[in-house]
């Protein structure tokens, strides 16, 4: 195993946790976020929007920092491979650094998710998908935004 594939390997297994944390991370913010707006349904809509804002920014910095938190701990281990040799009398050891035994001493993510490693590639191309979509969704609602203004159509007065 080589160290670009072992690198892409890190980064794919790292990313691919820091996403399935993020469910559960997302939806914490989420609750939060939501008991918050409904206990202080009279705020205005600048806190409102101030307090959503924080709350996309705590999510991203929380999936950062899982991310990194999970290529750490995955870029440290090291498991020794014992393969016999071409004759009967020889074998070959090979260090090879593993990736899914440091989500093994978690007993909850091993019972819920034993088989998750082999979907990691589709879940990161299911993300990937996904963001490209909005990232688009995003652009062509600006160019309308820009189409809007270079006609002369303004803001309603307030």
């Amino acid at each position: 195993m080589n160290a670009l594939s072992l690198t892409t390997s890190l980064l794919t297994h790292s990313l691919a946790w820091a996403l399935l944390y993020s469910l559960w991370q997302g939806l914490l913010i989420w609750s939060m976020l939501y008991v918050l707006l409904k206990a202080m349904p009279n705020i205005n809509a600048r806190a409102k929007y101030y307090m959503s804002y924080a709350s996309f920014t705590a999510l991203f910095l929380w999936f950062a920092d899982t991310w990194m938190t999970e290529y750490q701990k995955l870029k440290g281990i090291t498991v020794y491979i014992t393969q016999p040799g071409i004759d009967a009398t020889t074998s070959n050891t090979y260090a090879v650094k593993t990736i899914s035994s440091a989500h093994l001493q978690s007993p909850i993510v091993h019972r819920l998710l034993p088989s998750i490693e082999h979907y990691f590639p589709f879940i990161i191309l299911l993300y990937s998908v996904g963001l490209s979509f909005m990232l688009f969704r995003f652009l062509v609602n600006v160019m309308q935004v820009r189409t809007m203004r270079a006609h002369g159509i303004i803001q309603p007065e307030q």
